[in-house]
């Protein structure tokens, strides 16, 4: 279902409009695996089929090898632009690209007999691999819109090809690409600071569905009714995300049909099913996602015991080194290849899991081992709360009026001037300091759920590390949420002021 993207496919059609009028415009699309980013830029290809030639390639399934990727490359290009239906050997493309001229041709030959040599020569096979799709731009008089799914695995053919392909592209005249990517933190680079693609292509994102869009999507899904706080408690489980809607609206169908009921009971056994149960669509997502993103480390126990660590919340170098038993140089280390992969985020200096239902999945689907439905229903229920609490935890970041509206009225009740704090290097970030007769240092938690002690003792390490340390600072938290009893406790024990949503003093 084309649900909540017709803003995106709108923006992409101005873009369209201003290549047709002859202008360059290179895009790249930024979204979460099973986010519907596929599905989007096939259909602005199906709407522009007669207008443009569209290539689709999908670069995870391309082999990391220059003449894998040339041969993919040429084949989607020419079948796209001529109907026919080559199969993947140079003689069968040079065969399906007689229409398109000479041109085209003698540089598909000479591709072929480059690829027949020991040492493949990359330079000398990219200037034609990457010129041909002008050539058919030419012998079309139509633009080309060259669609690369995945772009960040291009980087796996050869340490150089970025450089090679902007070279050899840069001055086209009509020939565009668009470009996909479903790893942020490895897709982003191509297009920071030293790359040589910074500042050649426009970007979007695709955002997770808000509640409207949420609803929508299940009643299109589903063929009966449900009710409203049905679908809340599925925008809450998925946080939106299409991909879990969808599995979670599917197997509600099934257990509907099968049980004859759609309160809530049925609904929570079927999101707990999809999440956990071998049979599950989102479980084998999960499973697969963790999976091909641990095979890129030696160590794969350390870092799986890291997730697991991160699965009960966040937590900084200082913590996970203390879990790991390993040294923090070492840990950093581990951090690094984790945030490349997407499956962790970090802001200021802690490190947490970027998609809260693969936390509450890595962390209770060894913890209940068997089917879910047999388990014992507290055990569901204590499970089913885990998951709905994933998301209102997410983003724990004031919104700007919100920040300036605190400051105000700390500054007045402290009678104290206060101002955000980060060092150089952004390992150390306290939210608001001053100074009156000694250093106030304030940490803001503005989310719902309660305060838990992991909060305090991070709070506390920062601390320790900062050069405010040894100068006895007056600290201060503040969280929306409230505090549950530990951390009320352990606040209690290093003098640490707990302040409510209303800036009022908690002591129990």
């Amino acid at each position: 279902m084309f649900v909540n993207r017709l803003r995106e496919l709108s923006e992409m059609n101005t873009y369209l409009d201003m290549i047709l009028s002859g202008q360059k415009l290179n895009l790249a699309l930024f979204a979460q695996r099973r986010c519907g980013k596929t599905e989007l830029l096939k259909r602005f290809r199906r709407e522009a089929r007669d207008l443009t030639i569209a290539p689709y390639l999908s670069m995870e399934r391309i082999s990391p090898s220059i003449e894998h990727f040339s041969l993919h490359f040429l084949t989607e290009l020419v079948r796209t632009a001529t109907g026919e239906e080559p199969v993947l050997t140079w003689p069968s493309l040079m065969i399906a690209s007689q229409s398109l001229g000479k041109e085209v041709q003698n540089g598909i030959a000479t591709l072929s007999t480059m690829m027949d040599r020991a040492e493949k020569d990359i330079s000398a096979i990219s200037e034609i691999l990457f010129r041909l799709p002008q050539m058919v731009s030419d012998a079309k008089s139509l633009p080309v819109i060259y669609i690369l799914d995945e772009f960040q695995e291009i980087k796996n053919i050869d340490d150089r090809i970025l450089h090679l392909m902007r070279a050899n592209t840069e001055k086209q005249r009509s020939v565009n690409y668009w470009v996909a990517g479903s790893v942020f933190t490895a897709f982003d680079d191509l297009f920071q600071g030293d790359s040589p693609f910074y500042g050649q292509f426009t970007r979007m994102e695709l955002s997770r569905f808000d509640e409207g869009s949420t609803f929508e999507l299940i009643d299109g899904l589903l063929p009966f009714f449900t009710s409203i706080e049905n679908k809340k408690a599925i925008h809450r489980s998925t946080g939106g995300h299409p991909f879990y809607t969808t599995a979670i609206c599917r197997r509600f169908h099934l257990m509907r049909d099968l049980t004859d009921q759609d309160d809530m009971a049925t609904l929570r056994t079927s999101i707990l099913m999809e999440v956990f149960d071998k049979t599950g669509a989102i479980n084998a997502h999960l499973e697969y996602l963790l999976d091909v993103s641990l095979a890129k480390f030696r160590n794969i126990s350390v870092h799986r015991n890291i997730l697991l660590h991160l699965s009960e919340g966040p937590d900084n170098l200082s913590g996970i080194s203390t879990f790991t038993g390993k040294l923090t140089g070492e840990v950093s280390n581990y951090m690094k290849g984790l945030l490349r992969t997407d499956l962790v985020t970090k802001e200021g200096d802690t490190y947490t899991l970027t998609d809260p239902l693969m936390g509450a999945w890595i962390k209770n689907r060894d913890r209940y081992p068997g089917e879910m439905p047999l388990i014992d229903i507290s055990v569901r229920d204590k499970v089913f709360a885990d998951l709905l609490e994933r998301y209102s935890q997410v983003s724990t970041e004031l919104g700007k009026a919100k920040e300036v509206e605190l400051r105000e009225i700390l500054e007045s009740i402290y009678e104290i001037k206060l101002r955000p704090y980060s060092t150089p290097d952004g390992q150390i970030e306290f939210d608001l300091i001053g100074e009156k007769d000694r250093i106030h240092i304030f940490e803001i938690k503005w989310r719902n759920r309660p305060l838990d002690i992991g909060v305090i003792k991070r709070f506390l390490s920062k601390v320790d590390r900062s050069i405010f340390s040894a100068q006895k600072p007056y600290l201060h938290i503040i969280s929306k949420g409230g505090f549950d009893t530990k951390a009320l406790k352990e606040a209690k024990k290093y003098r640490i002021e707990c302040l409510d949503r209303s800036l009022k003093e908690v002591t129990k």
